[in-house]
């Protein structure tokens, strides 16, 4: 009920429920739009580049690039760059690790 509710507030103090598209035409939306594309696509030309998917695959090349860029997360949420609310940021007080 206090999810159900706090949605519902929400929605009614920021009217959002009154917009077709909220993110439409948001210049921040659209440059992250951009931005994720733009990556997208080098990493697309990238595992062309090395023979394909498979070939990539089996050399190992994807592999590397997602534990290089999980090390990278991971050390952002170490060095408090990151948060993770209820994680990282105002964690429980009364749970242990």
């Amino acid at each position: 009920r206090v999810a159900r509710n706090a949605q519902l507030i929400m929605a009614n103090e920021s009217h959002i429920d009154h917009v077709a598209d909220p993110a439409c035409g948001s210049g921040a939306v659209e440059a992250l739009t951009a931005e994720l594309c733009a990556a997208a696509w080098q990493e697309f030309q990238q595992i062309e580049a090395e023979g394909g998917v498979l070939s990539s695959l089996e050399q190992g090349h994807i592999q590397r690039r997602v534990q290089a860029a999980s090390a990278r997360r991971n050390a952002a949420y170490q060095a408090g760059e990151r948060a993770m609310i209820g994680t990282t940021l105002h964690p429980p007080k009364t749970e242990r690790p």
